[in-house]
């Protein structure tokens, strides 16, 4: 099962689908629709650029959709939506810094704004913060925390498909693999 997805429209309804033809809505594909159950579509000079399941081979935890808004002066931004597993999409999105952008292209699979920059990993590998050879956990140089387990790299993300950070007073002290996924332990000191 495919993580990438895309939107199709079909008349004025936009869909969630992994298709592989273009242009044909089927049964499993995701109607999107606003909180009370309208069809759903982005405001006026905004586009769906990008859409991803939340969680890979794990429909029932949603989508997130990435909209384009290009404003009347010409200025282009970007938002991630969240989406439920029935195509209901979240009110407010979160709006992306070119960087945040940046590093959710590789979790969308492709190039969104257009820089050349793309999905192609450039960060370089800094500081061990837990664990050693064959599964450590490491701070990259774009600021994102990575699982590295041989030559896999996994970037550690909130709930919200945000990049996890620390807080000033915590430290990953240890990680282990548990098959399908990992636990880090963090320690947090009190301050005062």
């Amino acid at each position: 099962m495919s993580n990438l997805f895309k939107i199709e429209t079909a008349g004025t309804k936009l869909y969630i689908t992994d298709d592989a033809v273009n242009g044909l809505v089927d049964t499993g594909d995701i109607l999107l629709k606003d909180a009370r159950g309208r069809d759903w579509v982005p405001a006026s000079g905004s586009l769906v650029v990008a859409a991803r399941a939340i969680e890979p081979g794990d429909l029932s935890k949603g989508y997130a959709i990435i909209v384009q808004t290009t404003s009347r002066g010409g200025v282009v931004t970007y938002t991630e939506f969240m989406v439920s597993s029935s195509g209901t999409v979240a009110s407010r999105g979160t709006s992306l810094t070119t960087q945040a952008l940046n590093d959710l292209e590789g979790l969308y699979g492709s190039d969104i704004n257009g820089d050349g920059v793309g999905p192609a990993d450039n960060a370089t590998k800094g500081a061990l913060l837990a664990g050693g050879e064959g599964l450590g956990v490491y701070a990259y140089s774009d600021g994102s925390i990575r699982i590295d387990e041989g030559a896999t790299s996994d970037i550690l993300r909130d709930a919200r498909g945000n990049l996890y950070a620390l807080g000033s007073n915590q430290k990953i002290v240890g990680v282990a693999d548990k098959g399908t996924d990992w636990t880090i332990i963090v320690e947090s000191t009190s301050t005062g």
